[in-house]
């Protein structure tokens, strides 16, 4: 299929239970939508697909700390209306139309260009821009075009498939004014139901605002490339094109990129996702100076534990992590956590699961209770490398403090 806009697209169903990247079960499975061959859909109109300071308190709908100027008098907007203009004001010159150019081969053995677009942001004064690592994979040449119009060869500066993101660097000198930088926020402060705005290039349409607000947080969800550990959840429509394009928070901050949508049909159905921009710091630095993300590994895959599989399995408690392996050169492993030697069988109505029922537990993380090894493997890589933490396990039956240094 062709892969012009190079957006994820989505379905969620519940199932039983949670082994989650290195896992086999999560809380939310994400299947392909009907005869679509590639999550990653096509931008044009006819086969339309994927997503991608000062303060504002909009509850109390008062405007403060941003130049309300371009906003005509006599034009009766509420005091929402000029904040959500404000902010549009504010955040579009960041906002830049990414296209690309991947070579393929037809099944005539010719070599065509196949074109995609996205969205992305500058977030500082040297050029560099965040999208999607899904908006550019695979192309061979990339440009971007800036908010004043202008059209420029962007080099790829490195790539995280875990995290789908990119970073671009503009080639050449180009003089990026301070407000085309998108100013980044703390999303580890959001709340769920607070205001969300999105912009982006939807269908190529450039500089497109949405909003709406967060509908949940920490969202387990996967593709079958990729596994999203904590993602936020917006009802601020995102379609085929907003891939790499910021999300906004009311006092004008980036909050997190748009990557994903949950829709049968490939336009917004009201269930979009965005990674949070505190997880894209984490990895922006690496990928400027390394080209890569130098990251603490989890170390085991495990199975979350809840209150039917511990009964069908006859575990002591209820709720943590079910050790099934262990990567002995890992932090964990060189602590001594252990796995499972024993299979057991289960079924459901669709399946059956081989698992192991006698590994270690794990029901604490530096003193925190754990209750998903999704949420635990999000922690361990916000961590440094050779950062120092403590997992306690119960084995058979007894309480165990692991001391760990997290290695790459």
């Amino acid at each position: 299929m062709s892969g012009s806009n190079r957006f994820f697209i989505v379905i969620i169903s519940a199932v039983i239970g949670g082994l989650i990247g290195a896992a086999i079960m999560s809380s939310v499975t994400i299947g392909k939508i009907g005869p679509m061959i590639d999550a990653r859909l096509s931008e044009t109109p006819v086969q339309a697909v994927q997503a991608g300071g000062g303060s504002i308190d909009l509850n109390s709908g008062s405007p403060s700390g941003l130049n309300s100027a371009g906003i005509a008098a006599g034009n009766n907007l509420d005091a929402t209306e000029i904040a959500i203009t404000n902010i549009y004001n504010k955040l579009s010159p960041s906002i830049v139309h990414v296209n690309t150019v991947e070579y393929v081969r037809t099944w005539f053995f010719q070599v065509v260009p196949q074109e995609g677009m996205g969205s992305g942001f500058i977030f500082n004064d040297d050029g560099y821009i965040l999208t999607n690592n899904h908006v550019v994979d695979g192309a061979q040449t990339i440009n971007v075009r800036l908010s004043d119009g202008n059209e420029y060869e962007a080099e790829l500066v490195g790539t995280d498939r875990m995290t789908d993101l990119a970073v671009l660097k503009i080639k050449g000198d180009i003089d990026i004014p301070p407000e085309w930088v998108a100013p980044l926020g703390d999303s580890d402060l959001l709340q769920v139901g607070q205001r969300a705005i999105a912009i982006g290039n939807p269908f190529g349409l450039d500089s497109t605002i949405t909003t709406g607000v967060i509908s949940a947080l920490n969202r387990p969800v996967s593709t079958e490339d990729v596994v999203y550990d904590s993602m936020i959840q917006t009802d601020a429509s995102i379609n085929p094109g907003n891939s790499g394009g910021p999300l906004i928070s009311s006092d004008g901050h980036v909050i997190g990129i748009n990557t994903v949508i949950l829709s049968g049909s490939g336009g917004s159905h009201g269930i979009g996702f965005a990674i949070p921009i505190n997880s894209a710091k984490l990895v922006v630095d690496d990928l400027v100076v390394h080209g890569r993300v130098r990251r603490p590994s989890l170390g085991f895959n495990g199975l979350n534990i809840y209150p039917a599989l511990a009964n069908a399995l006859g575990l002591p408690i209820t709720y943590g992590i079910l050790v099934q392996e262990v990567d002995p050169n890992s932090g964990v492993g060189q602590a001594g956590l252990e796995g499972g030697t024993t299979i057991i069988t289960l079924r459901d109505r669709r399946r059956q699961y081989n698992i192991f029922a006698d590994g270690d537990i794990v029901i604490e993380f530096n003193s925190e209770k754990v209750e998903s090894i999704s949420t635990l493997a999000d922690n361990i890589r916000r961590m440094e490398l050779d950062e120092e933490v403590m997992l306690k396990v119960l084995r058979d039956g007894v309480e165990v403090d692991l001391n760990i240094v997290l290695t790459e």
